[in-house]
């Protein structure tokens, strides 16, 4: 992808680290005609640019800030997309943060969303989840201990006294 503009940010504004996730993503190809040729970047236009969906989510289940107006379609302008009024929306939304910031910066790079993914699979099936005791013990109460009734199976009758079929091993 390539990012246009990034938020910085820290998670105390007296904080030594600071964060930054990209704002707008690219979708990007790079090319050579032969292995001598220049290397050359165009974009994919079979994938529409996107507002990083990871960060309106954890703007908004960690600091109450809302860009979904970002999720479906982006702005634009007679140029195309309208890269300042994104970035203006951004700053107008962090602007009571202290410590937040947009930051504009192009940069070319490889982002991956698998914990986004991941976050949104438990997010919108946690009621399902939660049917099971266990999970929803470790939701609930993940510091307190567990307690169960169940003992552990001998190792030498495991397959005579678990049914494979039965048992779902989460990942």
């Amino acid at each position: 992808f390539l990012s246009l503009g990034y938020l910085r940010w820290k998670e105390t504004p007296d904080a030594e680290r600071s964060y930054r996730a990209p704002l707008i993503l690219i979708p990007v190809e790079l090319g050579r005609k032969s292995a001598r040729a220049a290397v050359y970047l165009k974009q994919n236009r079979e994938e529409q640019p996107l507002f990083n969906l990871t960060l309106i989510e954890f703007l908004e289940s960690e600091h109450g800030i809302n860009l979904s107006v970002f999720k479906d379609a982006l702005p634009e302008d007679e140029s195309g997309l309208d890269v300042q009024r994104i970035w203006a929306k951004v700053r107008d939304a962090v602007s009571e943060q202290d410590g937040f910031e947009v930051v504009e910066e192009l940069t070319l790079g490889s982002f991956s969303f698998a914990k986004y993914l991941m976050w949104k699979d438990l997010h919108d099936r946690l009621d399902d989840l939660k049917s099971n005791r266990f999970v929803a013990h470790l939701v609930d109460r993940p510091r307190d201990a567990y307690q169960q009734s169940e003992s552990f199976v001998l190792q030498d009758r495991v397959d005579k006294d678990i049914d494979p079929k039965l048992v779902f091993t989460p990942l």
